[in-house]
């Protein structure tokens, strides 16, 4: 704790000086569901954070090394984010799978790679899009597949990763600048994504209000579809680095159960300085249908619910709390301080009768 202070002052000072799911049967568990019933009639509840876990892990999952268009080689990132203190990590280049380098000591997830379709074309940006694949041992339809060769559709991607292969996909930066993925494309998916950005710190260049791509997240999971968010550096170059996480709780340092914990939602997303956010998030519980939340220091509690409503939001305080009605959909929860902020994964609410 000490330590982690330390560095949060670090970084304060160095700030103030100016250096510079589509549903799945599967989704709702005895260890995860709860049952309520509400004047509106009795529903199940899917709580992400039922299981109480002994570790907070930090990871990387979304990056770029020397081997697409990063400027660092994969082992010095991996350095990097190890002294900033991260957990783990993968590295997701452009059109090529990085194996994990030699002498790295972090937790390394599994090799991914970022599905790019080359320079994506504005014009066609109906059709396309980024998304990074995780722990993977094949490039889309490889061995033919080449970088600039043809373009894949979103549906493609998803067929052949997470329908085919069952493996976890994630929807990067629906609001990259340039390149804003319009909103019929995300509703149209015949498939799913395991996750979408919440945050990437490479967005849009400086603007910290779109950096934050919550607007797609939302309309994916107003369709009904039980989708995760992700925090990611989306790291290139320069000082950027650990300004966008996740925060997995597992019971081991293991790719298992890190893996284990991102499938079910078990994990919040951040962004910071230097792998460091001030909001820490001392508990979060469900009790028969309410929703509690209790933070280290006064901050901006915010519950939002389908389409993006704001269900209520209470400022400068440590603890808040939402009763749920059942006609949500979901709920799901943002802290923020200033322009920190912590992203809770979404409680998913399904009726009964």
């Amino acid at each position: 704790m000490i330590t982690e202070l330390k560095r949060f002052a670090a970084v304060t000072l160095f700030l103030f000086v100016g250096f510079s799911v589509n549903a799945s049967s599967g989704i709702f568990s005895a260890n995860n569901e709860k049952k309520i019933s509400t004047e509106s009639g009795k529903y199940r509840i899917y709580d992400p954070y039922a299981k109480s876990q002994k570790l907070t892990l930090k990871g990387q999952m979304h990056c770029h090394t020397t081997n697409s268009d990063g400027k660092l080689a994969p082992l010095e990132l991996c350095k990097r984010y190890q002294s900033i203190g991260f957990d783990f990590m993968t590295i997701t280049d452009h059109e090529y799978i990085t194996p994990e380098p030699a002498g790295n000591e972090l937790i390394w997830i599994g090799n991914s790679y970022e599905n790019t379709n080359g320079n994506t074309p504005t014009t066609s940006a109906a059709n396309y899009a980024h998304i990074c694949v995780y722990d993977t041992d094949s490039m889309l339809l490889a061995p033919n597949y080449t970088k600039y060769r043809s373009y894949k559709t979103i549906n493609e991607v998803q067929q052949f990763h997470e329908v085919e292969r069952n493996e976890m996909i994630n929807l990067c930066h629906p609001n990259w600048s340039g390149f804003y993925l319009p909103d019929s494309t995300m509703l149209n998916c015949n498939g799913h994504f395991s996750f979408v950005e919440c945050w990437n710190d490479g967005a849009a260049n400086d603007s910290m209000k779109l950096r934050t791509c919550c607007r797609g997240w939302d309309l994916l999971l107003s369709r009904g579809l039980r989708v995760y968010s992700l925090g990611v550096d989306d790291y290139h170059s320069g000082n950027s680095i650990g300004e966008g996480w996740v925060e997995v709780f597992s019971n081991s340092k293991s790719k298992k159960t890190i893996m284990n914990s991102l499938s079910k939602g078990n994990y919040v997303a951040a962004n910071g300085k230097l792998g460091i956010n001030p909001i820490v998030l001392k508990s979060i519980q469900l009790k028969k249908n309410t929703l509690h939340v209790n933070i280290g220091s006064p901050a901006t509690i915010r519950f939002i619910g389908r389409n993006g409503k704001i269900l209520k939001q209470e400022d400068s305080v440590t603890a808040s709390n939402y009763s749920i009605t059942g006609n949500e959909l979901y709920v799901r929860v943002e802290v923020w301080s200033g322009v920190y902020a912590k992203w809770l994964q979404p409680y998913f609410i399904e009726k009964i009768r």
